[in-house]
C-alpha cells in the first residue's frame, strides 16, 4: 500500500511556508512520553509558533473539551477508558492549554469559552460525584 501521508514539505510547496509552519506547529511529537509531557511540549511549541498557532489551537481545544462533554453525558467517568489518560490528567493538560492562550492573546473569547466549557465539564463531574 503507498504511503499518502503529506510531508511538510510538501505543503510547503502546495500552500507556502506560513501554512507549513502552522501545520508543523500543530503536530505533535508522538514520541514523547508519557502523555502529559506530550501535551506540556507540544502546547510550548504551539506558543513558540505564536499568535496564529495559538488561535488554531484554541479552537481545537474547545472542539476537543465539547466532545468530550458528550461523551462524558452519555457514559460518565467510563469515558476515561476511551483515553490515553485520567480524566483528572486531560483537565489539567486543558487548564494549562486556557493558561497558555490567556498568556498569548489576554482578552481573547476563544480562551474565555475554553474556560466556560472547562467549567461546565467539571461542574457535570462534581454532580455525578
Amino acid at each position: 500500500m503507498e504511503d499518502t501521508d503529506t510531508t511538510l514539505e510538501e505543503i510547503e510547496d502546495g500552500f507556502g511556508q506560513g501554512v507549513r509552519g502552522l501545520v508543523d506547529a500543530m503536530s505533535e511529537d508522538k514520541d514523547v512520553e508519557p502523555w502529559e509531557a506530550k501535551k506540556a511540549q507540544h502546547r510550548d511549541e504551539v506558543e513558540a509558533a505564536g499568535g496564529e498557532a495559538v488561535l488554531i489551537y484554541a479552537a481545537d481545544k474547545i472542539a476537543n473539551l465539547r466532545d468530550m462533554r458528550t461523551l462524558y453525558a452519555n457514559v460518565g467517568e467510563g469515558a476515561a477508558a476511551r483515553f490515553n489518560a485520567p480524566l483528572e490528567v486531560r483537565l489539567r493538560v486543558w487548564r494549562g492549554d486556557a493558561e497558555m492562550i490567556e498568556r498569548v492573546h489576554p482578552g481573547l473569547a476563544l480562551a474565555a469559552e475554553l474556560r466556560t466549557e472547562l467549567g461546565a465539564f467539571e461542574a457535570e463531574r462534581d454532580s455525578t460525584a
